[in-house]
Parts: structure tokens; sequence; C-alpha cells
């Protein structure tokens, strides 16, 4: 089988593919939808380098056009492992690209790592800020969250904002902010002042309230007839 034709063959559906077609190489990797005569659909998702607008495109391409790029985690179920060296320089040229874009990061006092930065790059430079970020345990989604606040409040989005947390957290939170991000003026729902009327809100532009309490049908009224919050 000839070179092309082996190419040909691996290209399946859900496969990603990088086009050989210099119109096309900037839009990086993409996922195969569909293949039929000679044919595959692409579609490339925007990525944290992506320049707006944000959004996937989708493209018909010859499948003599496009390489197979393995995913991470085919390439290890297959062996094929490169030098740390040359995933080291990836990383840090990736990070560069991304890192302290206007200044929003050069007062956190924390060692920012590339998952955080691209991260927090992808929901401030996102048109729709509503994100859930599920990180596992210990990949610091506080000083993600930090990030996001302290870029987002930089650029003026931010001048309001409410932390919600589980209520055993609700310190750690006030002094990460302290600490991490100079902001020590986020304050504590009943614990550094109470809101017995909604008029008390609008008077506290950084607060922390534990989930339990907003739960509760009095105080969720008293917050929602508050001001309208920037950034929950």
């Amino acid at each position: 089988m000839t070179e092309a034709g082996a190419g040909r063959a691996s290209v399946q559906l859900g496969t990603h593919v990088r086009s050989l077609n210099l119109m096309y190489r900037d839009y990086g990797v993409g996922k195969v939808y569909k293949v039929r005569d000679g044919l595959c659909k692409v579609e490339f998702n925007p990525s944290v380098f992506s320049l707006s607008p944000f959004r996937s495109e989708n493209f018909i391409l010859s499948l003599d056009e496009v390489e197979v790029c393995p995913t991470p985690l085919e390439r290890a179920k297959a062996g094929l492992w490169e030098e740390a060296w040359k995933f080291d320089l990836r990383q840090m040229a990736a990070r560069f690209l991304t890192t302290n874009k206007g200044g929003q990061l050069s007062n956190a006092r924390t060692e920012i790592l590339p998952h955080q930065i691209f991260m927090a790059y992808t929901v401030v430079s996102s048109p729709r800020r509503r994100f859930m970020v599920a990180d596992e345990v210990g990949l610091g989604k506080t000083i993600e969250a930090g990030m996001v606040w302290q870029a987002l409040f930089h650029r003026g989005y931010a001048n309001r904002t409410l932390i919600i947390t589980p209520a055993g957290l609700t310190r750690q939170w006030q002094e990460e902010f302290k600490d991490k991000f100079q902001a020590g003026d986020f304050e504590i729902f009943d614990r550094d002042f109470t809101a017995t009327r909604p008029q008390i809100w609008p008077l506290r532009a950084r607060a922390i309230a534990s989930l339990d309490r907003l739960k509760r049908k009095e105080q969720k009224r008293i917050l929602l007839e508050n001001r309208p919050w920037d950034l929950i």
C-alpha cells in the first residue's frame, strides 16, 4: 500500500487530523465527522491561541490533504514517547503566547502554571463568560478563579463580585484572595457583616457567602432584591 493509501485508510470517523493545505493550516487540529468518496468533513474548534471571533469551522477536505494527529492518550497507548525537553519547550512556547497579557497577573503572588493561564485566558477572552471549571483536586481552581477575577477587575468588569462557596471554605477563599491577589477587602457574610435588609448588600462590593446560607428562602430573596453583581 502506498503512503497516501495508508493515510487514507487511517482517516476514520473521530480521527484527529491536520490539514496539509496551507489555507487551513492555521486552524490546527480538527476532528473528522464524516468520510466519503475520498473526502472528509473536519470540524476545527477554537483554542486558547485562536483569534476573535471564537467559533467552530467545518471544512470538506481531501483525504490526500490531511495527516492523522494521534491524541496524547493514543500516543501513550502506542508507546510513542517523546523526549521530555521537547515537551518542556513546547509548553514554554505556549505559555509565552498567553502569559500576563495586559499585565493583569503582575500582582499575583503565586507561581502561575500553564493550565491555569490557559483557563483564565479562555474565560476572560470569551464574549459569554459562563464556565464550569472542573479540574481535579489540587490543581488550583481557587487560583484560577482569582486570576479570572483579577483580570476582569482590571478591565472594569468585576467591580461588584460575589463568591459563593461551601460553608467550610469561606475563610480559605478570603485568605487565598488576600494572600495571592492582594484583595483583602472580601468580606464574609455572617462573619464580617450581616444583612437583614436588602439595602445592606449594595454597600458590599466584594463579598463571600456560603452556599448553605444563600439557599435559605429569606436570604435568597434579599440577595435577588439587591443590585446585580458583575461577577459571581
